[in-house]
C-alpha cells in the first residue's frame, strides 16, 4: 500500500520533468533511465499493483516524449531545407547531415542500454524514412539521371552511417535494393549516351532486326565510321563518361557504372563482330580488327 501510495506523486513529478526537457538525446537517456530502474523495481514486487501499472505507464510516456521530440526535430530540419539538392553538384545537403550526426548521437546510446534492438529499429525509421520520403518529393522535377545521380549520393551517406550498427539488416538490404535501381537507370543512361556518341544506334537497330525481312545488312561505311569511333574510345573510355557519374560520391558506385555500361557495348561489339564473320561479309578482319575478348579486355578487363 505503501508502494501504490507514492505511484500518483511519481508520475507526477516525472510528467513535470519530461514536460521541461526539450533536448531528444537526454529525453532518450530519462526514458532509458526508467526503463532500467522499472526492471530492477519490477524484480522485488510480489504482485502487480498501482506503483507497477504507474512505472509502466511513465516509461511508456518517457518513450513518447523522446519520439515525439525526436519526429518534430526530423521535420523542422527538413522543413528548414526547402530545397535538398546542393546547388548543381546532386550533393547531400547540410540537412542530410544535420540528421545523419543526430542519429548517430541517439545510437550511441541506444548501443548501451538494454532492449535496444527495438529502440535502434525505431530511432533509424523516425529519421530516415521521412529523410527518403523528402529525398523524393523533392528531387522529381530533376532529369532521371540527375535524380538518380542526388538521390544515390544521399543513399550512400545513409548507408555508410548505418552500416556499423547491429539489428538494422532489414533496413539495409532496403537501402541497399534503392541503391541498385538508381545504378541501374545510371547504367542506362551512360550505356545509352555511349551509343549514340559512337553512332551505334542504327547497327544496334540492324543486329535485332529479323534475318528473313532482308533489313539485316549493315552499310559498311556507316560501319567503317563507328569503328573508327570505337577505336578512339577504347583508347580514351573516360571521354564519354557523363559528367553526372563524375559527380557521385562513391567511387565504387561509380566504377560499376562504368563496368556495367563498358559491358554493354562489348557485348554489342560482340554480336556485331558474330555477324560480320557469319559468311555475308567479305574481309570480315579488315571491317573488325578487334575480337570480342580483346575488346572487352580493353574496355573492363579480362
Amino acid at each position: 500500500n505503501i508502494a501504490d501510495g507514492v505511484a500518483h506523486p511519481l508520475r507526477v513529478r516525472i510528467d513535470t520533468v519530461l514536460n521541461t526537457v526539450t533536448d531528444t538525446i537526454i529525453l532518450y537517456s530519462i526514458a532509458n533511465l526508467i526503463r532500467f530502474y522499472y526492471n530492477i523495481i519490477k524484480g522485488f514486487m510480489i504482485k502487480s499493483g498501482q506503483l507497477e501499472q504507474c512505472l509502466q505507464e511513465v516509461q511508456r510516456i518517457s518513450e513518447q516524449f523522446y519520439l515525439n521530440s525526436l519526429t518534430s526535430n526530423v521535420r523542422d530540419i527538413l522543413n528548414q531545407q526547402q530545397d535538398l539538392r546542393q546547388s548543381d553538384m546532386l550533393l547531400p545537403p547540410p540537412a542530410v547531415k544535420r540528421l545523419l550526426n543526430m542519429l548517430k548521437e541517439l545510437l550511441s546510446v541506444a548501443n548501451m542500454v538494454e532492449g535496444r534492438q527495438q529502440d535502434i529499429t525505431k530511432i533509424v525509421g523516425a529519421v530516415i524514412d521521412p529523410l527518403l520520403l523528402t529525398v523524393t518529393e523533392q528531387s522529381t522535377h530533376l532529369p532521371a539521371i540527375d535524380m538518380a545521380v542526388y538521390f544515390l549520393n544521399v543513399l550512400y551517406e545513409i548507408i555508410s552511417t548505418l552500416g556499423v550498427y547491429e539489428f538494422i539488416d532489414e533496413r539495409m538490404e532496403r537501402l541497399n535494393a534503392q541503391a541498385d535501381a538508381q545504378i541501374e537507370t545510371l547504367t542506362s543512361e551512360q550505356a545509352s549516351s555511349i551509343v549514340a556518341n559512337l553512332n551505334l544506334g542504327p547497327i544496334y537497330t540492324v543486329l535485332q532486326s529479323p534475318a528473313m525481312d532482308g533489313s539485316d545488312k549493315l552499310d559498311i561505311h556507316h560501319l567503317k565510321m563507328c569503328m573508327k569511333k570505337l577505336d578512339s574510345f577504347i583508347e580514351c573510355p573516360e571521354m564519354l563518361i557523363l559528367p553526372q557519374v563524375n559527380l557521385l560520391q562513391s567511387t565504387n558506385h561509380a566504377a560499376i557504372v562504368q563496368k556495367r555500361a563498358f559491358s554493354v557495348i562489348a557485348a554489342i561489339y560482340k554480336q556485331l563482330y558474330e555477324k560480320i564473320h557469319s559468311g555475308d561479309y567479305q574481309n570480315p578482319q579488315q571491317l573488325l580488327s578487334k575480337t570480342p575478348e580483346e575488346v572487352q579486355a580493353l574496355l573492363i578487363g579480362k
